[in-house]
C-alpha cells in the first residue's frame, strides 16, 4: 500500500540533520511531533522507521556515538554564534578583512 502522505523534501532534509546530530530515532521522531506536528499533517505521520531510512548512511558511517535520547533547542548564545559563522562563510574576503581591522580597532 503507497504511503498515503508524501515526504516532502524539507521535512526529511530536517529529520536528516537532526539525525545526524546525534539523536536517536524516537528523539527524532518526537522533536519532529513536538515541532511540526501542528503546522503540517505530514510530520504528524512520520515514523520512527523513515528516520531509521533516512540516517541509514550515517549511522552505519558513525556506529561508535551514542546517540541522545532527547533534542535540546539551541540557546540564543549557540544561534547568534551559528549566524555569525554564516556571514564569515558568506562573506568576501574583502569584507572580512575589513571587518577584522573594525574589530581590532576596539
Amino acid at each position: 500500500m503507497l504511503d498515503r502522505f508524501k515526504r516532502s523534501d524539507a521535512l526529511m532534509y530536517f529529520v536528516k540533520n537532526k539525525a545526524e546530530e546525534g539523536y536517536s530515532y524516537s528523539a527524532v521522531t518526537h522533536w519532529l511531533h513536538d515541532k511540526y506536528g501542528a503546522v503540517t499533517r505530514q510530520a504528524q505521520f512520520l515514523g520512527k522507521q523513515e528516520v531509521a531510512n533516512v540516517s541509514q548512511r550515517w549511522r552505519k558511517a558513525n556506529r561508535h556515538i551514542e546517540l541522545r535520547l532527547v533534542v535540546q533547542e539551541p540557546t540564543a548564545e549557540e544561534v547568534e554564534r551559528k549566524k555569525c559563522l554564516d556571514l564569515i562563510h558568506s562573506a568576501s574576503s574583502e569584507g572580512l578583512t575589513r571587518a577584522l581591522v573594525a574589530v581590532c580597532k576596539r
